[in-house]
């Protein structure tokens, strides 16, 4: 029962609302509406209420389950422990003499898809050896995990590019853009070797010179169909061509592969996601049989932020978005990317925009802002990323006994005078569990502003003494001073801590306290962006 935005269009026109779920019940809203130029909405937006967990089970079915867990454990371990390990990359990587540093690090990103990595190498000539690194280093890890040794060879194999090009600081565009077998979030498949017999010969000599023949091609002999498709999940680019049907995404990506596998750069490109082709040092649109082509002429916006707690992530606290047909249509760039990221201007087509920036508060709300603005033609327009920020005061939630915790770590000589500097985090954690995964998993997206901070985090496990296998060694990326110890019972939680606000269960509990011990921030259970709150929580 949280807060809705209501936004509704028709023929180019629109109107939108914010509601209260639990107070609406029918609204109306009258087609019309016309921002005006830099105006600003401010939106206090509530997340959905959270309730009380059912009443726990008994301590024999709680045993029982950690029992399995236990068992799940060992067989994930055991089963980790059977991957390919370090020493023997490195005799695989003397034996065909390659970098063993860039092998490992090929391989710890492959995971448990190592067989097919091997496989893949080892029917590499030394000759494409260096080429083969560069396609390997260019996958995302899930690629990596994922990829059949057979869809390897063929984008090594028949990539025309040399590997002269691919190196070239002038020419990185051949390697993310002609090399690289990822497009947009279809399947990868073998699709070089496909289209160099599946195209028209005269197409695959001419195209070269002028690539927009692939896109008479397809408007050709591909039928566009939205309907078919109806969870839109990209055909592959060798099942567009075979199935002559294709949805706009699917089509995209086609032209694309096509592209590529004739050695012409080619891209979704970011923000807007249209298919282009890049020829005589420019990048060209690509739009087909159907399509509104925009103004050719350009506008350009630099983004800035000079915020620190965080810094402003794209998807996270801002997006960008244009108008089209009564809707404002997101601009696609990379999740997580930082305000800071954006060094360079964006070339976009004028028109009306809308920036939107969340932030969201320790109390669950979202404190939101709608700017709505126009770029105009060679416009080169500053957007600033500001997040609203939370006006009442910091409230006393407890205390923590500084000395208590720090006998944890007796070893660790400094830890009460960097508490009493800095303050600290507390954690009590349940490795099993998904929430704490969570944590593990939001921390790093922060790490370089937590070691800036430089207090020490403290996880505490909370799970009983059956032991799990948890390794926390095995974890990476969490803040610098990251400390871990058990406290099984609850025994410190109960004696080091006064505070009213958690339950003994709902693990994990995250508690900031500052350099006199005084809690600032607490938390239980799953909690989306904990690591952005303890950022803005910590001195």
């Amino acid at each position: 029962m949280g807060d809705l935005l209501i936004w509704v269009s028709k023929d180019g026109l629109f109107d939108f609302r914010k509601i209260s779920v639990d107070e609406n019940d029918t609204i109306q809203l009258k087609l019309g509406r016309e921002p005006a130029n830099g105006e600003h909405i401010d939106l206090d937006l509530s997340v959905p209420v959270a309730r009380s967990p059912y009443p726990g089970i008994s301590e024999e079915l709680i045993s029982e389950n950690e029992q399995k867990l236990a068992e799940e454990n060992l067989i994930r371990k055991e089963y980790i422990d059977s991957w390919i390990q370090p020493e023997e990359v490195k005799l695989f990587a003397a034996d065909r003499k390659i970098d063993s540093s860039r092998l490992v690090s090929v391989f710890s990103r492959s995971m448990g898809n190592y067989n097919e990595i091997i496989s893949f190498i080892s029917i590499v000539p030394d000759s494409l050896i260096e080429k083969a690194l560069l396609l390997l280093e260019g996958l995302a890890d899930k690629d990596l995990r994922d990829t059949k040794s057979v869809i390897l060879a063929d984008h090594l194999f028949y990539c025309n590019m040399p590997v002269e090009k691919l190196k070239e600081e002038s020419f990185k565009s051949n390697l993310q853009y002609t090399l690289n077998p990822r497009i947009g979030n279809e399947m990868l498949g073998p699709w070089r070797s496909y289209f160099r017999s599946a195209l028209p010969e005269q197409l695959v000599t001419d195209s070269r010179q002028d690539p927009s023949l692939i896109i008479s091609y397809i408007n050709e002999n591909i039928k566009l169909d939205e309907e078919e498709n109806y969870y839109k999940t990209p055909i592959t680019p060798i099942g567009v061509h075979e199935l002559k049907v294709s949805d706009s995404w699917s089509r995209s990506i086609c032209f694309v592969a096509i592209c590529r596998s004739m050695g012409i750069p080619a891209r979704l490109e970011e923000g807007r996601l249209i298919p282009q082709y890049y020829k005589d040092s420019v990048w060209h649109d690509v739009y087909f049989a159907g399509q509104v082509q925009p103004s050719e002429k350009k506008g350009y916006i630099r983004i800035s932020s000079t915020e620190k707690k965080p810094v402003p992530e794209y998807y996270t606290h801002f997006t960008l978005a244009r108008f089209e047909n009564g809707r404002y249509m997101t601009l696609a760039y990379d999740y997580n990317r930082k305000a800071t990221d954006f060094r360079e201007e964006i070339s976009l087509p004028p028109g009306k925009y809308m920036l939107v920036t969340g932030n969201r508060i320790s109390d669950s709300r979202i404190l939101s802002d709608l700017t709505f603005f126009e770029l105009r033609e060679n416009e080169h327009k500053k957007i600033i990323i500001s997040l609203r920020k939370e006006t009442t005061e910091s409230k006393n939630l407890g205390h923590v006994d500084i000395e208590a915790i720090s006998k944890l770590f007796q070893d660790k000589n400094n830890m009460i005078t960097s508490i009493k500097t800095h303050g600290l985090v507390l954690i009590w954690i349940d490795p099993d569990n998904e929430p704490t995964r969570h944590i593990f998993n939001d921390l790093p997206i922060l790490k370089s502003e937590l070691d800036s901070w430089g207090g020490y985090f403290v996880f505490l496990n909370a799970k009983t003494s059956l032991a799990t296998g948890f390794d926390p060694s095995s974890l990476k990326g969490l803040p610098l001073n990251s400390l871990f110890s058990n406290d099984y019972n609850f025994e410190i939680f109960k004696s080091a801590l006064s505070v009213n606000s958690l339950s003994g269960n709902n693990l994990p509990h995250v508690l900031v306290a500052d350099n006199e011990g005084n809690i600032v921030y607490a938390s239980s259970g799953y909690r989306v962006g904990v690591g952005e709150q303890i950022l803005k929580h910590v001195k």
